[in-house]
């Protein structure tokens, strides 16, 4: 069952990527992970990758490419974030809609590629996230947090003071 169900969502990711105009994209996801079907076997034997980190890799190239579709319509900015000792940075999400938010935070730090963070707020919710999980030790590092419905953010940042 659990071999049928993750069939039916890749054919799902390959559909709906097709629906927005990336089929090509698909089709050469796709053809990496199976060369040749029973179809375009030609006697040969069917042919696809047994190894679940090649398929995993293929399933989070095609989210990454979906949610940059997802429609992420609100944007806020938070700048100057710390991660080093003595400092705790969190973000505070309020969602009062009845729906879950699709929500992606992306960190951008100096002289370093940004990273993201996908979260689905639930409805009629708050949610707290540590940021300092996300970011690791002693990073300066701002953050832009989009999601495709209006939410409530903030960024609390505590920090340990010792006057000298």
């Amino acid at each position: 069952m659990k071999s049928w169900r993750r069939g039916a969502q890749d054919y799902e990711y390959i559909w709906l990527l097709d629906q927005q105009g990336k089929g090509t994209l698909a089709n050469t996801i796709d053809e990496r992970i199976i060369p040749y079907a029973y179809g375009d076997a030609e006697g040969r034997n069917t042919s696809w990758s047994k190894d679940a980190v090649v398929w995993e890799e293929a399933r989070c190239e095609m989210g990454r490419e979906l949610s940059a579709f997802a429609g992420y319509e609100n944007s806020y900015y938070f700048a100057e974030g710390y991660s080093g000792s003595g400092f705790s940075t969190w973000l505070c999400f309020g969602n009062s809609l009845g729906v879950p938010v699709r929500t992606r935070v992306t960190y951008l730090y100096n002289g370093q590629s940004p990273t993201e963070r996908y979260l689905t707020l639930p409805a009629l919710s708050r949610t707290t996230l540590y940021v300092n999980s996300d970011v690791g030790p002693d990073h300066e590092f701002s953050m832009i947090v989009e999601s495709e419905y209006p939410v409530v953010c903030e960024r609390p940042m505590y920090f340990t003071y010792q006057a000298q």
